[in-house]
């Protein structure tokens, strides 16, 4: 693995830490390391230590709906997390962002759109063409550049 690769994946575990609290606390949790509770600000403490023979549990969220922030196995220049269509689109142009989005599958896809905000009226969500998906995205992205 390349350095900037590591950088990359290093800056998606950040953020993904950074929009989800609770997944902060089981990591911290994990690491031996005290979460934060609520109104003690941004500060972590250090290790924990050991009070008794029952080990605490990680916080579980129920009823919560998956929404995948991290696309895998998709080409290089798409970059670490959910793609942006329109910073592709500069770079790129119209038909290589075309090209790159044939590397993604559909979950990915919806992915974008729903991460990008490219369907306000959620027709889009019932689509399962993905070469549909595509078009709607490269559409979108020459439009706004």
């Amino acid at each position: 693995m390349s350095l900037d690769a590591l950088a990359r994946a290093l800056r998606a575990v950040a953020d993904e830490l950074e929009r989800d609290p609770a997944l902060a606390r089981r990591v911290a949790w994990a690491m031996g390391i005290e979460a934060p509770t609520s109104g003690s600000g941004h500060s972590v403490a250090g290790p924990r230590e050991a009070t008794s023979d029952v080990e605490e549990t990680p916080a579980t969220t129920i009823g919560r709906t998956f929404h995948p922030t991290i696309v895998t196995g998709v080409a290089p220049d798409l970059g670490v997390g959910v793609p942006d269509p329109f910073d592709l689109c500069v770079r790129l142009g119209p038909e290589g962002l075309r090209e790159a989005l044939e590397s993604l599958r559909l979950g990915s896809l919806r992915a974008i759109v729903r991460e990008h905000h490219l369907d306000p009226s959620g027709r889009l969500s019932k689509v399962n063409d993905a070469g549909k998906l595509r078009e709607r995205i490269v559409q979108a992205a020459a439009k706004r550049s």
